[in-house]
């Protein structure tokens, strides 16, 4: 946990320090708004944190901005979860796929800073296996363990997401070029609420890949990611 935030920590100052970079003024600028704009992102913290060994996630999205401000949202993420709190005489996984569909606001700030809200559905598709062993306390009673793999498991949540992303400046001499507008890096903040999940007895789901621990009714969550707007 600490490594992982650790990660984040490091990521979030690069991007604060792109972001806190002064900017030519840009008043001056007279863009025509667009009818649709589609881009795809990819959340880059989720990247490293695999590059480094610590996660094995990966998760991207596609969306379509509509007048600039009105957008609709499809995202798809991959993991495989290791929890190593979650059982202590005995070992837990899971992984799949999750999907996320929504849309929402996205406010145009000085033409390259943004600021969004949104709601999302997301569905993960998952397979969970591991060993659970409980030793008889008295030395009487015999010891329980019992090895379980269960496929086709399913998680349905509704998400409450603020996003935030600023447009890359690559020329700030010439702030009207085309390719000072098609990328951005940006975060989410996400709050997770779960609707269900398929319940196992005896030894229960522990980890849903997309949303979290089981016993968490609601979560919060952080990602980073950088976006191509297509045109």
């Amino acid at each position: 946990m600490m490594k992982r935030l650790y990660i984040y920590i490091l990521s979030s100052v690069w991007c604060y320090s792109i972001w806190s970079q002064t900017a030519a003024p840009d008043t001056t600028i007279i863009e025509s708004q667009k009818l649709i704009r589609p881009s795809i992102y990819a959340d880059y913290g989720k990247l490293i944190t695999r590059l480094v060994g610590y996660e094995d996630k990966l998760e991207g999205a596609f969306s379509l901005l509509f007048l600039e401000q009105y957008e609709l949202i499809a995202e798809m993420g991959t993991a495989t979860l290791s929890p190593a709190e979650s059982y202590t005489n005995g070992n837990y996984s899971a992984e799949g796929t999750y999907y996320r569909f929504g849309g929402g606001y996205l406010g145009t700030f000085k033409s390259n800073f943004a600021i969004g809200l949104s709601a999302r559905y997301g569905v993960s598709k998952f397979s969970d296996q591991g060993f659970i062993e409980i030793e008889g306390g008295s030395g009487i009673e015999n010891s329980y363990s019992k090895k379980f793999e269960r496929p086709d498991l399913e998680a349905r949540w509704w998400e409450l997401v603020v996003t935030s992303e600023k447009k890359l400046r690559f020329n700030k001499d010439n702030l009207s070029a085309w390719y000072n507008d098609i990328l951005a890096i940006g975060f989410n903040i996400r709050m997770r609420f779960l609707v269900t999940y398929d319940k196992e007895s005896p030894i229960d789901v522990y980890s849903i890949p997309g949303y979290g621990k089981s016993l968490d009714r609601s979560t919060p969550a952080l990602n980073l990611f950088v976006k191509a707007y297509l045109f």
